[in-house]
């Protein structure tokens, strides 16, 4: 039996989008829940108009390569199993957490988006 695969708050996880080509970076935003989702925030290069609660800059984290933003209004929900399947199958890898600093923004921006429904919000909280 292998190793459990720590997914926490903070985990910085990146998924390969079998449907196209590349991968996507997603910061779990809180701790799994008792059905095993867990939320992510994904996290998306700036491309013109977007979402300003929170913006990260190369540095902020290793896997951001170039000016980005949390995407509130593309939150996923992930279930544990499925997402160590993911893991083990090679279609995400797991980085390290992030920096304080960096969390509290995200989180400072998940508080203050319009993009977050109230459904969310209480989710979260």
């Amino acid at each position: 039996m292998s190793d459990p695969i720590i997914i926490g708050q903070r985990s910085v996880v990146k998924l390969t989008d079998t449907s196209q080509s590349g991968s996507h970076t997603c910061v779990a935003i809180c701790h799994e829940d008792e059905d095993g989702m867990i939320m992510f925030v994904p996290i998306c290069t700036i491309v013109g108009a977007h979402e300003n609660d929170c913006e990260l800059n190369v540095g902020d984290t290793p896997e951001v390569k170039h000016p980005s933003y949390a995407a509130y209004q593309l939150l996923k929900y992930i279930n544990r199993e499925n997402l160590e399947r993911m893991i083990e199958n090679g279609d995400a890898a797991i980085g390290g957490p992030l920096a304080d600093g960096v969390f509290k923004r995200l989180i400072d921006g998940f508080r203050s988006s319009d993009h977050v429904t109230p459904k969310t919000r209480k989710y979260f909280e």
